[in-house]
């Protein structure tokens, strides 16, 4: 099979699901196979994923360097939706997640607020710190702030930041459980960090040499391998790796 090289992975949606070049690709954990599953979308490299509405969201940079925003109807395998276009160029990361029933799409310190169902751009805030990140949690958004090394939560129904955390190292991925357990990835260290609902880190563990994302769902946490062109499912509790995909 052809190796890819993964940007993102989110789980959900009935399956985890990897974002890699210009396709969408699920795995099949009882075969522990990565199969691709959408990649008719014109060539371009999707930055980042998101689920949630019944979607499975993807967000990336045209030639052009227009961000463009699609969803996938995670049981047809279809385009389902298309964002309207966004009034920016020469955008070198964007990211994306849901939250409060929109789907926000983030880049250059602005959030932008797309209607799920049409497509249609709802509103713009301007948040005033670098999104290199967005992680829905409930009808919040954390954003990742890599170049500040700390985390913002945006409240999408008050449409401001509410709380700041400040991080031992860089920020590049984030995951959150549902009990408010957050994981960052800092890929050049190749570390995961762990910081518990109150806020307070654990000390980072390693993750290999060349992680590009990471996701937490059913009691396991999924770190991206971009060397070994894998994805690693991680005990939440003693950080090993249970098994290689």
């Amino acid at each position: 099979a052809q190796a890819l090289h993964a940007s993102d992975l989110q789980i959900g949606e009935g399956g985890v699901w990897v974002s890699a070049e210009s396709c969408l690709c699920r795995i099949d954990l009882r075969m522990g196979e990565l199969r691709r599953v959408f990649s008719r979308y014109p060539p371009m490299n999707f930055d980042r994923m998101a689920l949630g509405l019944r979607a499975v969201w993807l967000v990336g940079v045209k030639a052009t360097g227009q961000p463009i925003l699609i969803g996938i109807d995670p049981v047809t395998l279809e385009l389902d939706v298309q964002g309207d276009p966004l009034d920016a160029q020469n955008v070198f990361g964007v990211s994306v997640a849901t939250a409060g029933g929109s789907v926000w799409v983030g880049f250059r310190g602005q959030l932008v607020e797309f209607d799920p169902h049409t497509g249609e751009v709802l509103g713009q805030v301007s948040v005033h710190v670098s999104v290199d990140g967005l992680v829905s949690s409930g009808d919040d958004l954390w954003i990742v702030d890599a170049l500040g090394g700390s985390l913002h939560r945006f409240d999408a129904g008050r449409g401001g930041i509410t709380d700041s955390i400040e991080l031992p190292g860089a920020a590049d991925d984030l995951a959150v459980e549902p009990d408010g357990t957050l994981w960052v990835l800092d890929e050049l260290a190749g570390t995961l960090t762990r910081i518990d609902p109150t806020g307070q880190p654990d000390d980072p563990v390693n993750v290999g040499s060349d992680p590009l994302g990471v996701a937490a769902a059913g009691g396991a946490v999924w770190v991206a391998d971009g060397e070994g062109n894998s994805v690693k499912e991680i005990d939440p509790v003693t950080l090993e790796v249970l098994r290689t995909i």
